[in-house]
């Protein structure tokens, strides 16, 4: 048995709240980031160092 899922529209994600938490539109879906970590840290600190 499949479940029908409605698409979300850009004006919907807009609407919608969803705190701290990120979250990007894929295909109609809304699809939970992980968080950016330590590594993520360290080389965003290193090029905006070398710029």
């Amino acid at each position: 048995m499949s479940v029908a899922t409605a698409a979300i529209t850009a004006e919907d994600l807009a609407q919608m709240s969803f705190g701290e938490q990120r979250v990007e539109l894929v295909r109609g879906e809304v699809i939970t980031m992980a968080p950016a970590g330590a590594e993520h840290g360290e080389m965003a600190g290193f090029v905006a160092w070398q710029s």
